[in-house]
């Protein structure tokens, strides 16, 4: 993980990096050479890529960690890495490249990863998703937290949802990345098929403390199944689409 300060990320943003990267608030990380990662949704391939993350520098108005999930450190989150509610049979953590949640037969069960406290007076908060495939009766989210606040991006019966009152078929090409942005006293819920230009689903006024924010990533299991459970992933934590 690169904080920012340090020597090695001032050496990292000069124009020699790995991937030349302008930010522009209104669609996130720009990249003027190919966009990156692997993903084919026709052949299934989550695209973890084997890049450190040291090829991917964090960048201003990203919050102050990104994972590539090379290894299962999970050093922004807080302990225990995985929480749980209820039986405990949803399957989790960090196996090729990613992040991975897979339902298990139970009903009432819940499993999440919740980051420490950042600020977010203005920025962003990024990952990519791979394509989601749980069985019906799991959601899948990454949420927003402040104190008494919970906004949620998530996929559930085909269809993703956003605050705001949005609901749009879920696209496992067109939203391949999400994104929370806060700018101009509002929070913005996004999407993108790259990761450089970017889709505004909806918006909310910023109804949060933004010096005790959280991001939290999981998975709630509603009803009971022995079908194929499926499996929710996600890779590149604030890290640019340069890989």
């Amino acid at each position: 993980m690169v904080r920012w300060g340090s020597p090695l990320l001032a050496a990292l943003v000069t124009p020699a990096a790995a991937c030349s990267l302008l930010v522009d608030s209104d669609v996130g990380v720009r990249g003027d050479g190919a966009p990156g990662g692997s993903d084919d949704a026709t052949t299934g391939d989550d695209g973890g890529g084997g890049a450190d993350a040291l090829d991917c520098p964090n960048l201003p108005n990203f919050p102050p960690f990104a994972d590539d999930f090379a290894d299962d450190g999970l050093t922004w989150a807080i302990d225990p890495k995985i929480q749980r509610d209820g039986p405990a049979s949803i399957v989790a953590g960090v196996t090729g490249g990613a992040l991975r949640f897979t339902p298990g037969p139970d009903a009432s069960d819940n499993a999440w990863v919740k980051s420490v406290e950042f600020d977010f007076l203005e920025g962003r908060v990024a990952v990519r998703v791979p394509p989601i495939t749980v069985r019906d009766g799991t959601t899948a989210y990454v949420a927003l937290l402040a104190p008494s606040v919970r906004h949620l991006m998530q996929v559930d019966a085909g269809d993703l949802r956003v605050p705001g009152g949005t609901t749009v078929p879920y696209d496992s090409d067109g939203h391949r990345w999400w994104q929370i942005r806060n700018e101009d006293y509002y929070l913005h819920f996004e999407t993108s098929r790259d990761g450089v230009t970017w889709s505004e689903l909806d918006r909310i006024p910023a109804d949060i403390d933004p010096t005790q924010v959280r991001i939290e990533i999981g998975i709630s299991v509603s009803s009971a199944s022995d079908a194929y459970p499926g499996e929710f992933a996600v890779d590149d934590l604030d890290l640019p689409p340069c890989r």
